[in-house]
């Protein structure tokens, strides 16, 4: 450790004490002194800084702030006649982990060095741990890359922003043959290097089997019986009760373009979605199951779906989920804006404040169907009982609309709103008549045409309404709502049978500057 006392007699005296406590001690009589010996030696080869506070020239307070754009690992002492609550509260601010009013006792001394070495010690080894989740990240960041290097059958959109500088978040992308493709998506539990580590030892031996012509689900398996036989070891055995579980959750999407299915492993995953041409999305399957390292066995649930031309398969991980029930807003506004934000790569604050990492995954299917497909803001299905929340859902498709047009006009805004308003509550009452009768709910936007859909799909007996017939105008019980979707919408249509109802509006947007 270095001492820095400009009285020889106190700095002779605390160098003995300290070496009477059994350490090492090197002893400067000035900061500028001290300054030159750190530079020279190397401050990593000193656990602690003790310095006097108010010596001639630069202070101690001066020597710490110094160290604290030099080295701030290192933690410090600051000793002082002076006992006065500014002199502590200077030297805090300063960076020093400790202070000591002269004249200093052993006891106190020995304390105080302790907590130090101990705050070194922390600082450095928090330091490496940082700098090694950096470089882990940067890992994954290049891995992600080189998956999109790669000319596959199926143009995919990777877009991952982890909360910290590494996470348990990857995607692996192989082609098996021209006309197949296996996407998989893992998320480890976890945000430190033990999860980066999971994360890449996942991926490689995925690639080493994958080119061993390794079904799947044996890679998913052989990963799951490594995670509960080897990596999560009983506690008993490294004596460690509070050891936290590592686990594995996984999509794995076989995608046969010749066939059209796509075959969906899932362990633990929010569920895959189908979004098609036209923009209408589609769950697929009915639950996750548990991720790899729960139980053994740990059977995936399995699925499989037919594909068109154009379809266009999306998958994110929990992060997603989270951070939209935090904003409250649709799963689909939320990956929209995502979308927008990793076209225009510019950052978006609302990305700052992620509970978890964020990544989706979007595969499309045919290459020469354009990007610019209708997408889903938002794809709802409600109960008879919702009706009563009929507020609390207009205000979340407000947020929802909000977060993906942010420059839409508070007039259209509102148009949109009262019309869905109507369609929704025309479809509770009147759609369904059973309590497990439900009201779907899509808005789709056509960023190629400026334009918002609004369609309202209820399995009820439907309706022949007309608004043009001066009849049914003069009659207006019951209709009134929708005499006022077809006046405030750009265009409707309906169904033959009047149960499902289609709503356009422009998204005109506020003028810039």
């Amino acid at each position: 450790m270095l001492a820095v006392d400009d009285e020889p007699v106190a700095r002779q005296q605390l160098v003995f004490q300290i070496a009477a406590l059994g350490h090492a001690v090197s002893a400067a009589a000035c900061a500028a002194e001290a300054q030159e010996i750190l530079t020279r030696e190397g401050s990593s080869a000193f656990d602690c800084l003790i310095t006097d506070c108010w010596m001639p020239g630069q202070t101690g307070l001066d020597l710490l702030l110094w160290l604290k754009e030099h080295d701030p690992m290192l933690a410090s002492i600051v000793v002082s006649q002076a006992g006065d609550e500014e002199v502590v509260t200077q030297t805090l601010r300063g960076g020093a982990s400790d202070f000591l009013k002269k004249p200093i006792s052993s006891d106190e001394l020995y304390s105080a060095l302790q907590r130090t070495f101990e705050s070194t010690r922390r600082r450095r080894r928090n330091a490496a741990n940082g700098s090694a989740v950096r470089q882990a990240g940067l890992v994954q960041r290049h891995i992600n890359n080189l998956w999109m290097a790669h000319d596959h059958p199926c143009p995919v959109t990777i877009c991952y922003h982890p909360r910290h500088d590494a996470g348990g978040d990857s995607v692996a992308i192989f082609s098996l043959d021209p006309s197949r493709i296996l996407v998989v998506v893992a998320d480890v539990s976890g945000h430190d290097l033990k999860s980066a580590f999971v994360s890449a030892y996942f991926q490689g031996m995925l690639r080493a089997m994958i080119q061993e012509r390794i079904p799947i689900q044996s890679v998913l398996e052989n990963f799951n019986r490594f995670l509960i036989g080897e990596w999560n070891l009983p506690a008993s055995s490294v004596g460690d009760p509070l050891q936290e579980i590592t686990s594995l959750a996984v999509c794995a999407a076989s995608i046969d373009l010749n066939g059209g299915t796509v075959r969906l492993l899932n362990s633990g995953f929010p569920l895959a979605n189908l979004v098609d041409w036209c923009g209408h999305s589609l769950s697929c399957g009915e639950g996750g199951g548990s991720p790899l390292g729960w139980i053994d066995p740990n059977p995936s649930v399995e699925t499989s779906v037919a594909v068109t031309m154009c379809d266009r398969l999306v998958i994110w991980t929990d992060g997603v989920e989270d951070l939209a029930n935090q904003l409250h807003i649709s799963k689909w506004s939320l990956a929209f804006g995502i979308l927008l934000a990793n076209e225009s790569r510019s950052p978006v604050p609302w990305l700052n404040g992620a509970p978890d990492d964020v990544l989706l995954v979007l595969v499309q299917l045919q290459k020469e169907c354009p990007d610019s497909c209708p997408f889903p803001i938002l794809a709802d299905n409600y109960p008879k009982n919702r009706i009563e929340e009929i507020d609390e859902l207009q205000g979340r498709w407000r947020r929802s609309l909000a977060f993906a047009f942010p420059d839409l006009k508070p007039q259209r805004l509102q148009e949109i709103l009262l019309c869905t308003r109507e369609g929704v509550l025309n479809g509770l009452l009147h759609g369904c008549a059973e309590a497990s009768d439900h009201c779907r709910v899509e808005m789709i936007v056509d960023r190629s045409q400026n334009q918002l859909e609004v369609a309202v799909t209820d399995p009820g007996p439907g309706h022949n309404f007309d608004h043009r017939n001066q009849a049914s105008v003069e009659s207006l019980d019951g209709h009134r709502g929708l005499l006022m979707i077809h006046y405030l919408s750009q265009r409707v249509e309906r169904n033959e049978s009047g149960s499902a109802i289609r709503m356009f509006f422009e998204l005109e947007r506020n003028p810039k500057g």
